[in-house]
């Protein structure tokens, strides 16, 4: 009987501990799965943020573009005068200017691919002004 007891007694011992175990599991569990849900939450807000970076990208890009296009091809067209040209490319700022034109060329047609744009499009006006600007500079 002493045998079964302390038998009984220590098996009383172990499920106790092993509900212990189980409630320290449980705790263990919850927290895992409530830093899991706060994480899943922070990903989805820094994918939002992502997507409306990307697009602030692609919007001032395409601002950049459309203004680059304006802006080229109203010194495309001044660029006819000699005294224009001289005074807006004048010193080493022809240098500076032909370094960025040849950058831009480079990339537009690495950003063509294949692709073929409309020849309307403000890249391709962007493009076909600097083209001119060098054009007529290369006259003077």
């Amino acid at each position: 009987i002493v045998s079964l007891l302390l038998d009984l007694e220590r098996k009383e011992q172990e499920l106790e501990q092993l509900r212990m175990d189980c409630e320290h599991f449980k705790a263990r569990l919850e927290t895992v799965q409530a830093d899991s849900r706060r994480e899943k939450k922070e990903k989805l807000a820094l994918r939002q943020q992502l997507n409306e970076a990307k697009q602030q990208l692609l919007q001032q890009a395409e601002y950049c573009t459309e203004m680059g296009a304006a802006a080229c091809t109203l010194l495309w067209g001044v660029s006819s005068s000699e005294d224009v040209v001289k005074a807006i490319l004048g010193g080493d700022k022809a240098l500076k200017f032909f370094n960025i034109t040849g950058q831009t060329m480079e990339s537009f047609v690495k950003s063509l691919d294949g692709d073929v744009k409309e020849l309307d499009s403000d890249e391709n006006q962007f493009v076909f002004a600097l083209a001119g600007i060098v054009t007529s500079k290369s006259f003077f």
